[in-house]
């Protein structure tokens, strides 16, 4: 990347990709965003049901964790940051 087409007022996000990443996934919990209507019915559940719906709309999120060891970085690759938190690559 040429550093005469970097905008100094803009922000970017450098990624830099791992071969392989070694350790223990501790902790986490399940996110799941749903309208009011649908947590009438998620009350309604049982508990059986109400940890099928989480497991197949929820989004896991790893609260800790333990690395060990990691790989060379690999491809790395420059981002601009957008509107909305979206990005692009730039490289």
């Amino acid at each position: 990347m040429n550093s005469e087409c970097v905008d100094e007022f803009k922000e970017y996000r450098i990624v830099a990709e791992l071969d392989y990443v070694a350790g223990y996934l501790r902790t986490g919990h399940y996110e799941v965003c749903v309208s009011g209507a649908e947590l009438k019915e998620f009350c309604n559940m049982s508990r059986a049901e109400k940890e099928e719906f989480i497991g197949d709309n929820g989004e896991m999120v790893i609260d800790d964790y333990d690395i060990n060891d990691h790989g060379d970085i690999g491809d790395i690759k420059f981002y601009e940051d957008v509107a909305e938190g979206l990005s692009k690559v730039i490289l």
